[in-house]
Parts: structure tokens; sequence; C-alpha cells
């Protein structure tokens, strides 16, 4: 994990019943990594702008990405350590790093922001571990990922089939060398087209809202590694349109789940004491509008915001160069509001154990 515990522009001044900055949690979506956060650098970057904002935040990984290859039994060179889905990643990692974080602040709960599968792992977390609901201060998903039916990226589009049998690899991850090397290709501008339409192959049209210096920084740092089971996994929640466990097909899924197919992941049991907040747009091809708004009837507490600049795609969530005054405020606007609410109580130690996986 990452921190930013401070910034020269927070004149911190304390809210309401509390000593300690309060936290934000950050985690990033399919094949990416905290880099996320900071790469438009700090006048642009919600990680920065959230820490201006006089929070502490914490930035999170996700396993096999290039900041997240150890393990106390297998090697990233084993085939046995890429078995496993964004389903072990909310299930296990996020829970396991939220702990981490309350523990290390000494608070009850954080503010917690997830993008594309940083979100789908805080659904699987919060649907089947609803103790966890309890160290949630609010929620921000932006471009919300578990519903996939209506997926218009060109890979699910015309290659769902092929990913469908993919075995357990490691997907392209961080290669400092090819990366050093594709940057410098792709810094002449006659190959900038075609870097740009490479790039945005699984997350959609290249965005008018992205600083076009930006695309050398994404270059050299994604992708970042992952499984291909969750590409699969993914492929499967387009081929099924629902929101469901990893399905192993009908034997294996009678020995894991019981049931011929795999279950859906229990939505409605997220219940949290502030409304889910679902940030989308009209032009995410990764997280289509008919995709979320089932997403949203299937959450009990919630609230919906459509971004109302045209032509913003799934990245725009993360790297646009006006996030700020789109994503960014509401966000500090909304968290603002419930620490203003709330008196802050620290942390008992006991109530964020550190679980093994």
């Amino acid at each position: 994990m990452f921190r930013i515990p401070d910034s020269p522009r927070c004149k911190w001044k304390g809210f309401p019943g509390g000593p300690t900055k309060p936290v934000f949690y950050l985690q990033h979506g399919l094949m990416s990594s905290s880099d996320c956060w900071v790469l438009s650098g700090p006048s642009r970057a919600l990680g920065f702008q959230l820490a201006d904002a006089c929070y502490d935040v914490w930035l999170g990984n996700s396993r096999g990405n290039r900041y997240a290859r150890k393990n106390t039994k297998l090697s990233a060179s084993d085939r046995d350590f890429w078995k496993f889905t964004w389903h072990h990643i909310g299930y296990n990692d996020v829970a396991a790093q939220i702990n981490y974080v309350l523990v290390k602040t000494g608070h009850r709960a954080l503010h917690f922001v997830g993008h594309s599968q940083g979100t789908t792992g805080y659904l699987v977390l919060m649907s089947l571990r609803p103790d966890f609901l309890k160290k949630l201060k609010t929620s921000h998903l932006l471009a919300p990922v578990a519903f996939c039916g209506s997926m218009r990226s060109v890979m699910f589009s015309y290659g769902s089939q092929v990913l469908l049998h993919l075995p357990d690899f490691e997907l392209p991850g961080h290669y400092k060398p090819l990366a050093t090397l594709i940057s410098y290709f792709c810094s002449f501008p006659i190959a900038a087209l075609l870097c740009k339409n490479v790039l945005f192959l699984y997350t959609g049209a290249i965005s008018r809202h992205m600083d076009k210096l930006l695309t050398d920084a994404i270059t050299i740092t994604h992708p970042a590694g992952s499984s291909s089971r969750q590409i699969k996994h993914f492929a499967q929640l387009h081929s099924s349109h629902k929101f469901r466990n990893f399905d192993f097909g009908e034997t294996e899924n009678m020995k894991i789940y019981g049931t011929a197919t795999p279950p859906e992941y229990p939505l409605n049991r997220i219940k949290p004491s502030e409304p889910v907040n679902i940030y989308y747009s009209d032009d995410d091809v990764l997280a289509a509008v008919s995709d979320v708004l089932l997403l949203s009837q299937n959450l009990p507490h919630k609230r919906v915001f459509r971004v109302q600049a045209d032509d913003w795609t799934h990245l725009d969530f993360i790297f646009a160069h006006n996030l700020r005054t789109v994503i960014g405020n509401q966000i500090i606007a909304l968290s603002h509001a419930y620490e203003k609410r709330h008196s802050g109580k620290k942390l008992n130690p006991h109530d964020a154990v550190l679980h093994s996986f």
C-alpha cells in the first residue's frame, strides 16, 4: 500500500470531535495499480486532491500487479499463483487492507473510493461480509462494474468466446525495458495515434478530457499485471448477464457451491449507514448505463450521479484533466458533510482484526 498522509495545501483545523485526519482508502481497477490515483499530478489527481482537503489517503493494490507479487508459499512464476479472480481481491485483499488502515490510523471507519474493478471487489466484500459495512463512512463507486451484459468494449464484444476459455496465467504486467521502449516509440507524433488506440482497445474511445501528455505516463505504468481469470470472470458476467461467482463448470460448481450454476452475489445485503454513491457516464463502454442502473436497482441504499460532461469515458474517472471539478469536488462535499455530522471516535484495536489469507 501507499499513503499520502499530508499536503502543504492542507491547513488542518480538525473536524468536529476528531483530533486526527479522517481516512480515505482508494482501490484501482483491472490491470491498473495505485499509480492511477497520482499519475495526473498534484493539480489534477484525485489522490492529491483528497490530501489537499485534509484527508489521510491510503492507496490499495490488487494481488498480481507490480506492487503485489509476493506470497509466502508461491512464486509469481508458478501457475497456481494466478488462480485467483476479483472475488479473492474483494473478499480477502480489500478486506485485509481496510483492516490494516484502520489499525494503523486508529479510526473506526473510513471513506472508500473504487474505480471499475475496484468497485467490483467492494460489492463482493460488502455483500458477503456485511460486517465490514460498519467500517465505512461514505462509499464512492466510479464507473462501477457488476452487471456486464451491455458492455460495449471491443475486447468483450468480439472476443468474449475466446476469453471464456482462457487458462490461468499472468496477463502482461509491468516489464520495465519493454515499457521504456514502448514509451519511446509512442513519443513520436506519427506513432501517437496508434499507441492511443492500443491503450484504449479495452477501455473504449480516446477521450478529449484526458491530457495528451499523460499517455506517456500511462504507457510506462500500465498494464500493471493481473490474472487472466479476472478477465475470464468478467467475460462470464458478460455472457450470463448476472453478477455472480466464478463459473467452474457444472461438476465443479456442485462441489464448491452445491449448485450447478454459481450463486449470485447478494447485493440486497449492502445496507451501509450512508447511501452508496454511484457515478456513471453515458459514453462509458465498460460500465454501460443500463448495467449501472441495474446495479442501482439491486442496491437498497444508494445515490446515483450521472456525469454531465459529454464524451466522458471509463478512464476519465481517474485521468480526466477536469476530474477535480467533475468528480473530486462532489466526493469531498459528501465526505465533509459526513465528518461534520459525526464525532469520529477512535478505534478499539480489537474491532479490526488483520485476517490472513
